[in-house]
């Protein structure tokens, strides 16, 4: 199973992540015309943010020592959602949470764009399911690609096994 992290700037946390990638999605489907009535109350928007974080989070980890070190950082690489040049953009200082999907990134990004897409069905408009789903991929794997890495040496260092051993919440940490 492939491992990847997602780093945040220190001044961004995981759900200002989700946050970017359903605001953004919302107003590309909101420009399509895709609602039909009743779509635009805010409960609704709320409800597809949280469909996108709760698709997410069994697949999100987070450990205290994470990114502490030189070594989270020396054979860091893009993912294919993102410019080779990408790699660089990481810091000592990001935040750092892991992501282990089930098979690749293409099922988790299928999985999060489904479950965002069911939260909206009943108020899509007759024919735009299959555009809204594509959409929402498309999106989604855009955000995420700003924050996503991939390092072949995670979990086999000594400090993770060190840091493995203590797990945090993702949805728990804060700007300090």
């Amino acid at each position: 199973m492939a491992r990847y992290q997602i780093r945040t700037p220190e001044h961004i946390i995981l759900e200002d992540v989700v946050e970017e990638m359903a605001s953004k999605a919302w107003e590309i489907l909101r420009a399509w015309d895709v609602f039909g009535s009743g779509a635009q109350a805010k409960e609704n928007y709320a409800n597809f943010r949280d469909a996108i974080l709760s698709a997410m989070a069994p697949y999100i980890k987070t450990y205290k020592l994470c990114g502490l070190s030189n070594i989270c950082a020396e054979e860091l690489t893009s993912t294919p959602w993102a410019t080779e040049s990408h790699s660089l953009d990481a810091c000592p200082w990001d935040i750092v949470y892991h992501l282990f999907p089930k098979t690749d990134l293409n099922e988790f990004l299928n999985e999060i764009a489904s479950k965002a897409a069911d939260s909206v069905r009943s108020f899509l408009k007759s024919d735009t399911e299959h555009g809204v789903l594509s959409t929402l991929r498309v999106v989604f794997r855009c955000v995420l690609g700003n924050y996503l890495y991939y390092n072949p040496a995670w979990g086999r260092t000594e400090l993770c096994v060190y840091a493995s051993s203590a797990p945090t919440t993702p949805w728990e940490r804060k700007r300090e």
